[in-house]
């Protein structure tokens, strides 16, 4: 950084005191790391999750100016007022990789480089694409079936979760068949 060092005294005869100006110190952003609230994985990102980024500066800076996924980021600092996360809600028409851009202003007016990259290599990737799932037994489509217990099973993409009901009763979780009783 550009720290400069000054001498301070007073009347003559008196010691003086060696003291740290950080006037015109460029602010260093570091201890970048992203993540989701995404309930599946902090690497993924749906639309209504929260994206977050952490992050410090070396010195003290003005409300630092973040974007994530092209929109502006709401910033808060935390209790060390050098440490701050940034965050937005991700959309539905968002897709791909989510990209971020973090640029701070020292409280002297020096600007910090843009950072646009996380230190820890954490990212996060949107993911809008529903699950696929495809059944592969049970009453035809649009039936009426009288028989009890009316069963069906079906083949859903790996990763994903399922809740099965018929005629509008209860939901439960289920993989790979369901049976109720009507």
């Amino acid at each position: 950084s550009n720290t400069t060092v000054k001498l301070l005294g007073n009347a003559a005869g008196a010691p003086y005191f060696v003291g740290y100006d950080t006037v015109g110190a460029t602010p260093v952003i570091s201890a970048v790391s992203i993540v989701s609230s995404n309930s599946a994985s902090s690497t993924l990102a749906k639309a209504d999750d929260v994206i977050t980024l952490s992050f410090t500066s070396d010195v003290a800076v003005q409300t630092p100016a973040v974007t994530i996924a092209g929109r502006d980021a709401t910033v808060a600092s935390s209790t060390n007022p050098n440490s701050f996360t940034a965050s937005t809600t991700a959309l539905v028409a968002d897709s791909g990789s989510v990209t971020f851009s973090i640029t701070a202003l020292s409280l002297t007016g020096d600007n910090s480089v843009a950072v646009i990259a996380t230190d820890d290599h954490s990212a996060v990737t949107f993911d809008n694409t529903p699950p696929a799932i495809t059944i592969t037994s049970g009453p035809a489509g649009g039936s009426v079936s009288t028989s009890s217990p009316t069963e069906f099973a079906f083949t859903i993409d790996a990763g994903a979760t399922a809740v099965c009901a018929f005629d509008g009763a209860a939901t439960s979780s289920c993989s790979g068949s369901f049976s109720q009783a009507l």
